[in-house]
């Protein structure tokens, strides 16, 4: 099934006693890249006003970005954000890629759905990539 769109990968994490919460998106695909069309949030507590970046290698992908109210999507109540389109992500199996949640409440559930295509480093996506 390589090059067809995957069942989403979904990894949830927890708001600490700072307010924060690292959710990792990880893969373990030897020679495979991860297209990333589509990284949605979910943020259980609807009555906060969280920050939310991503970062890939340490640096800063996509950030600023504002927690809206999810309007019955994911957690039905909380807040969400969607985070897709072109240029996709790429991922290697060796890059960190994380979801960080910052002035959150603690114990509140972050999820992130990923949708993501599996392809091989000859993937004519990838020209001019690597």
């Amino acid at each position: 099934m390589v090059g067809r769109l995957r069942e989403p990968y979904i990894n949830v994490g927890t708001v600490d006693v700072n307010g924060n919460c690292i959710v990792p998106i990880t893969h373990n695909g030897p020679e495979r890249v991860w297209e990333i069309q589509q990284i949605t949030v979910n943020y259980a507590s609807p009555g906060d006003n969280p920050t939310l970046q991503i970062t890939v290698n340490g640096e800063v992908y996509s950030g600023g970005a504002i927690m809206l109210p999810s309007q019955g999507k994911g957690s039905a109540g909380g807040l969400a954000q969607t985070f897709g389109g072109l240029p996709y992500l790429y991922m290697e199996n060796h890059d960190i890629v994380q979801v960080e949640i910052g002035n959150g409440s603690l114990g509140t559930t972050v999820t992130v759905h990923v949708q993501f295509r599996s392809i091989t480093y000859d993937d004519d996506a990838l020209t001019g990539y690597f």
